[in-house]
């Protein structure tokens, strides 16, 4: 539901799929624009549904040049627990 980071240079993000569909607008995403700090996280632009047994990418491009940089993503959000049925 909702994205923070902490970087230390400027970063783009690509978020996708297990599939390879890009969760966003098909392409990288500063990270300003996509995600917020601690106290003030970016809400998704809409639920997004993760089964347990997929994955998410996340392709973090830095864009300053410089060494020695780092980008942390944090994804936010609530574990849905039910009745499993085995068929």
């Amino acid at each position: 539901t909702k994205l923070t980071a902490e970087r230390s240079a400027a970063v783009s993000v690509e978020l996708s799929d297990a599939y390879g569909r890009d969760w966003f607008i098909g392409g990288a995403i500063h990270i300003d624009n996509l995600c917020g700090n601690g106290p003030f996280p970016h809400r998704l632009p809409g639920r997004r549904f993760i089964p347990s047994n997929r994955t998410v990418s996340v392709k973090l491009t830095d864009l300053s040049g410089n060494p020695n940089t780092f980008a942390r993503l944090t994804l936010h959000g609530y574990r849905l627990v039910g009745q499993r049925t085995d068929a």
